[in-house]
């Protein structure tokens, strides 16, 4: 009797799994099946990958490799993720970095090229002096009014204008339009497409992003009338696609806010990570996730690693696995009592 009644209640269990499996499978949880993390669950995430990841081997061979390719920005970050994981360097490797480093530090020769570096961001050497000299004029509709008159230049000159340089200045013009008629709202636009023109000058785009941000512009300008524009002949808004330009807008806010969790130098660096308009969107949540250090993380895990610690299996997800394994597991205990009963039966016959 007691075996009997152990069998039905496994029976109705393995029926009630069932009935809420397919319940849970009607309403679609695998549809969407991640589910952002929060910031600090992304934080703790990318913690934990960071400490598999580093080894004092690893380290070691990426500073070496930063002074063999002349890169001071990126032998800072390796010597810093060194520190802040207590990782381990030989007083051979702490010696050749601080050597070289020390002969980088040469202030008076920064100084002197800080003006070219202004004026042609092309002519900056580092990350630190594109921040300090140049971007703080590309921020302002100086560095736009500059971009039209290279694209003046070749238009009067019959050289091919480049399209992704004027096309964001004016992008940035009219986002210097709107901060002023909404009392500085729209700042964080214009910053972001500085930002934008800024890596394109310096060919710091992927392809693929540079193809996104490209078939925007080329949608949002009236070609045609732009230089009509440039020699004041109509207005903004007359060659110009406000929808268009919205689109623009979207990714350079997340741009800039990219910029304001870290700096502007290291947002520009940040740049060579993003492929579409929804890998600017990631990288902006793992900037307020990582803050200062995102460039250690994603130089450490690479793209692809750092952007899926930022999701997780949602709710629904876990609930429709949780429910397959236990109906297989209920129904696999059921397995072996149907097969007597089916032998049993065979005999009998």
């Amino acid at each position: 009797m007691l075996g009997r009644l152990t069998r039905l209640t496994s029976l109705l269990v393995t029926l009630c799994t069932g009935g809420a499996l397919v319940w849970t499978l009607a309403q679609n949880p695998f549809a969407q099946p991640l589910a952002e993390r929060s910031l600090s669950e992304a934080r703790l995430a990318l913690n934990i990958a960071l400490k598999q990841q580093l080894t004092p081997e690893w380290v070691a061979e990426n500073i070496q490799g930063a002074i063999a390719a002349d890169d001071p920005d990126s032998l800072t970050v390796f010597l810093e993720l060194a520190a802040d994981h207590d990782i381990s360097l030989s007083d051979n490797i702490r010696a050749e970095a601080a050597t070289y480093l020390e002969a980088q530090r040469g202030l008076l020769v920064q100084a002197g090229n800080c003006a070219i570096c202004a004026y042609d961001i092309q002519a900056c050497k580092t990350i630190s002096q594109i921040a300090g000299c140049a971007l703080p004029v590309e921020m302002t509709p100086i560095g736009d009014l500059n971009a039209l008159r290279r694209a003046g230049v070749d238009w009067v000159t019959g050289e091919e204008i480049d399209k992704l340089d004027a096309g964001l200045a004016v992008a940035g013009l009219g986002a210097t339009g709107l901060a002023i008629g909404t009392g500085g709202s729209s700042l964080t636009v214009k910053a972001g497409t500085a930002l934008l023109r800024s890596a394109h000058r310096l060919k710091a785009l992927t392809p693929g992003f540079r193809r996104v941000i490209l078939d925007l512009v080329e949608g949002a300008v009236d070609w045609n009338r732009l230089p009509d524009y440039v020699l004041g002949r109509t207005t903004l808004a007359a060659v110009t696609d406000s929808n268009k330009l919205n689109d623009i807008y979207r990714i350079s806010g997340d741009l800039d806010a990219i910029r304001l969790s870290t700096s502007t130098g290291e947002a520009l660096h940040l740049l060579r990570y993003v492929d579409s308009a929804e890998d600017a969107a990631r990288l902006a949540r793992v900037t307020a996730a990582q803050g200062n250090r995102s460039r250690h993380t994603l130089e450490a895990l690479g793209k692809s690693k750092t952007f899926r610690a930022m999701v997780r299996l949602s709710d629904a997800a876990l609930l429709g696995i949780g429910l397959i394994s236990a109906l297989f597991v209920q129904a696999g205990s059921l397995l072996p009592i149907l097969l007597r009963r089916l032998f049993r039966f065979m005999v009998r016959r």
